[in-house]
């Protein structure tokens, strides 16, 4: 049975938010949605004029059927206008536990109207809200979730998405910053007991216009995104690209507020947001290379002279091994080889024996960069200052967005074909995504993973930087190594 969406919210006459946005967000994305209508509205951009609420018989009703025919995944709340509507909901959420819950809490329309009662949402506050997998405020949401706090002591959305967390003990927040009017760019945070907190930036469009949904929209997109089967990170990328394309192609249909245009709004383009842990990080600069072509990994220093020799002009060194003393002296070596035959050579992982001997180049995993983000930051000032180039691996969005922030030298995307050279949790990558990295990059692109002589030229018409390959240099005569060199230029 295919897994579904299950919305719950009011409906909205004009069909700019509510359950309505996220029908043709989710059909959109391509996930069949199911309803849940809390409540009938009357409004459009300008006001509200009526709430009528829905029966706890009738709303229980509505989930009981879609219970009985369908296999939910993920589960979106909003609005909730009575206890009773609560308390079904949360009945529903601790006995179907594998069900992921993302709760959007709606308060107050765009319009600045109350949609909901305090008490109504004190006791959302007190016994829903610790139960969502995902709680996705805004800024005037976060006040009243937070209005026993003083909001100048928190002084960074980050430090109040934190609050969030710690008060309700939900698993994970999600800030929508998009209602910070003061700033060039839209700045949404995360935070997770679990995981590496962070904020993702996207840049932001109509600016001082008024657009209706972003919020519902968002949520939604995040909810679709985790019934395809991604994880929660690469679902806040993926539905932050989302929201950034609907705002920027968002119309004036009405008196009152822009649209949003959702209609194939998930497009990879330059606006594709970034993920920062620490803007710090947003400053730093590494060295530009030349052009990449045919580039080669290996594991020992003594596998240099052949490349280079046959034209080669960027090489990476990995060598796994705990030995300290080899890999030195194997670093040592190949940085002797680049300086004489005027090589890019690339370190793979050994950062700090890279920069000791000067090496033009150091490649880090993500995991790898993880590391560095939070016990050893001042690396990466390091390598920025010391010129030398960076090159980045990359798998999925999250990982992607990331990098992006960075800023490197390159990015790699792997792995394209299956490969057995290295343990990858990653299934191959094919050719679709290249034209996606491509299409979002404003920094070479290189490519690896499983890439045998038959694939070079169909992944060269691509336009990429460089193509990376680990066995295949030990598979190929000389003569045709040199003649692969060439074409790959």
């Amino acid at each position: 049975m295919k897994d579904i969406l299950l919305t719950i919210g009011g409906s909205d006459s004009s069909s700019g938010a509510g359950i309505q946005a996220d029908i043709k967000t989710a059909s959109d994305i391509g996930v069949n949605i199911a309803t849940v209508v809390s409540c009938i509205t009357a409004q459009n951009s300008m006001t509200i004029l009526d709430i009528q609420e829905f029966s706890a018989k009738s709303f229980s009703q509505q989930l009981n059927t879609i219970v009985d025919d369908f296999h939910i995944k993920v589960i979106k709340s909003s609005i909730l206008v009575s206890i009773e509507q609560i308390d079904i909901l949360i009945n529903f959420i601790k006995t179907f536990k594998e069900v992921i819950y993302i709760c959007d809490p709606v308060m107050i329309s765009t319009t600045g109207k109350e949609l909901v009662s305090r008490d109504i949402v004190e006791y959302a506050r007190l016994n829903l809200y610790p139960l969502a997998d995902i709680l996705t405020p805004n800024l005037d949401e976060a006040k009243i979730l937070l209005e026993d706090t003083d909001f100048l002591v928190l002084e960074s959305p980050d430090n109040i998405a934190e609050a969030i967390q710690k008060k309700y003990h939900c698993k994970n927040v999600f800030l929508k910053g998009g209602h910070n009017i003061e700033k060039n760019v839209c700045t949404d945070f995360y935070y997770s007991n679990n995981s590496f907190n962070y904020s993702l930036v996207s840049s932001k469009y109509q600016k001082n216009i008024k657009i209706r949904g972003t919020g519902c929209t968002l949520s939604s997109a995040i909810a679709s995104f985790l019934v395809q089967g991604f994880d929660i990170n690469n679902s806040l990328v993926l539905a932050k690209a989302y929201i950034t394309n609907a705002i920027k192609n968002s119309q004036r249909i009405t008196t009152g507020a822009n649209h949003l245009a959702i209609k194939d709004s998930l497009n990879f383009n330059s606006d594709f947001p970034r993920i920062y842990f620490d803007k710090a990080f947003s400053n730093l600069k590494f060295r530009s290379i030349n052009k990449i072509g045919f580039y080669p990994i290996v594991d020992n220093a003594d596998k240099i002279p052949r490349l280079a020799k046959l034209g080669v002009k960027t090489i990476q060194l990995r060598i796994k091994s705990k030995d300290i003393a080899y890999i030195e002296k194997n670093i040592i070596k190949a940085i002797e080889y680049q300086n004489r035959y005027q090589l890019q050579l690339f370190i793979n992982d050994h950062y700090q024996i890279a920069i000791n001997h000067n090496a033009f180049g150091i490649h880090l995993g993500h995991e790898d960069l993880l590391k560095l983000f939070y016990t050893d930051g001042e690396t990466l000032f390091k390598i920025s200052n010391s010129n030398i180039a960076l090159g980045l691996s990359t798998h999925d969005y999250y990982e992607l967005a990331i990098a992006l922030a960075i800023k490197p030298s390159y990015i790699a995307l792997g792995p394209i074909y299956s490969t057995t050279t290295k343990q990858m949790k990653f299934e191959p990558q094919g050719l679709s995504k290249i034209y996606q990295w491509l299409d979002i990059l404003g920094v070479p692109l290189v490519v690896i993973g499983g890439i045998k002589k038959q694939h070079l030229k169909a992944i060269k018409n691509i336009g990429v930087d460089g193509i990376s390959v680990v066995s295949l240099v030990d598979e190929i005569s000389d003569d045709e190594l040199g003649e692969i060199v060439k074409f790959l230029g």
